[in-house]
């Protein structure tokens, strides 16, 4: 749908197709534009739209509609590049929680290993920055060793997940 009043939201799309005895699926509505996207739940429904709303008023605005090209199928996009689907990658497990698989004394062993090669990258930077004069002795971290907590189950840190399509041209 294209001139839609610029201050319309969703509702008022909804609320505009049901007076035109119009049901719709799904409404994508950017904020401040002047077209809307809307789905419809068959050809006939759709057939319907084009016809009764083509040159509307609504709110002194003449109503323009046709027919949207769909989105492909992702999953379709993704298998001609090569690429896997979801069930046939690594478990969400392995994705969420790489260190699983070791144990407790393990993953804080290899915690340390992390911290420690994050602090000589620093360390090195600071060299090159300073290039002449570094002070060693002020830089000379001292790292200890990690301590267990005593909880050892249910404690673990959260995680977070996006999920959804990226915008175009962002």
């Amino acid at each position: 749908m294209q001139n839609v009043p610029k201050y319309a939201n969703v509702p008022d799309v909804k609320k505009f197709l049901k007076k035109h005895d119009l049901e719709s699926v799904k409404i994508k509505r950017a904020f401040k534009s002047t077209y809307a996207y809307v789905t419809f739940r068959d050809e006939a429904t759709r057939q319907k739209a084009l016809q009764t709303l083509q040159n509307v008023q609504w709110k002194k605005n003449s109503i323009k509609v046709e027919c949207a090209d769909p989105d492909e199928n992702p999953f379709a996009r993704n298998e001609a590049r090569g690429e896997k689907r979801l069930e046939d990658c690594r478990s969400v497990r392995e994705k969420t929680a790489p260190l699983y698989k070791m144990t407790l004394s393990e993953q804080l062993e290899f915690k340390l290993g992390e911290i420690r090669g994050v602090l000589d990258n620093y360390k090195k930077l600071l060299k090159r920055a300073w290039q002449a004069g570094f002070p060693e002795e002020q830089y000379d971290f001292k790292i200890t060793e990690i301590k267990q907590s005593p909880i050892l189950t249910g404690y673990r840190n959260k995680c977070e997940f996006s999920i959804g399509k990226k915008r175009r041209y962002q």
